[in-house]
C-alpha cells in the first residue's frame, strides 16, 4: 500500500467523523437535511506531507485504486489549480454551529485572553453532537490595545442587543 492510499484511508476516516485535520474545509447545505461537505488541500503541501511529488499524487489521485477506494466510501476527488477537493454527502443534519466562548481579563498589570471554540452539528432531529472542542481554555496575553478594543466590541454588542 502506498503512502498516499495510507493517507487517503485515514483521512476518510477522519472527514466521516467531522475531524477535518490539516484541510480546509465547506459545507453546501442542499434540500432536505443533505449537506455536501468538502475538504481541501493544496497538492503542494498535501504531496511533501505524504513525502512525494506533485506529479506522483496528481497521477495517484486518477489510479483505479484511489478511484475504488474512494468509490467504496462514496466520496469523490477532484483536482483544481493546486487543490484536491475530497467531497462527499451527510444525510440527517440540520446545521454546524460554532460557539466560541471569550473572556478577557487583566492580572497584575498584564491583559489575557482565553478562548474556547467548540463546534457542533445540530441533527434533524434536534439532538446535537460535538465534533471539535479545542478543550479547557488557553491563557494567551496580549496588548492593551487589544484588550481595550475586545472591551469596546463587547460592549458595543451589548448595546445592539438592548
Amino acid at each position: 500500500m502506498t503512502d498516499f492510499m495510507k493517507w487517503l484511508r485515514v483521512e476518510l476516516l477522519r472527514l466521516r467523523s467531522f475531524d477535518w485535520g490539516f484541510g480546509s474545509w465547506r459545507m453546501h447545505w442542499l434540500k432536505d437535511g443533505v449537506a455536501k461537505c468538502s475538504s481541501d488541500y493544496f497538492t503542494n503541501e498535501l504531496a511533501a506531507r505524504i513525502g512525494i511529488s506533485e506529479e506522483q499524487l496528481l497521477s495517484l489521485i486518477d489510479s483505479p485504486s484511489v478511484l475504488s477506494e474512494l468509490e467504496a466510501k462514496s466520496f469523490t476527488i477532484a483536482w483544481k489549480e493546486g487543490c484536491i477537493a475530497l467531497t462527499w454527502l451527510e444525510e440527517g443534519i440540520n446545521g454546524l454551529t460554532t460557539d466560541i466562548k471569550r473572556h478577557y481579563y487583566e492580572e497584575n498589570g498584564r491583559f489575557y485572553l482565553e478562548c474556547r471554540i467548540i463546534n457542533k452539528l445540530i441533527y434533524l432531529d434536534g439532538t446535537e453532537r460535538i465534533v471539535k472542542d479545542t478543550g479547557d481554555p488557553k491563557r494567551v496575553c496580549i496588548t492593551e490595545r487589544q484588550f481595550a478594543e475586545a472591551k469596546e466590541e463587547i460592549r458595543r454588542s451589548n448595546e445592539s442587543k438592548d
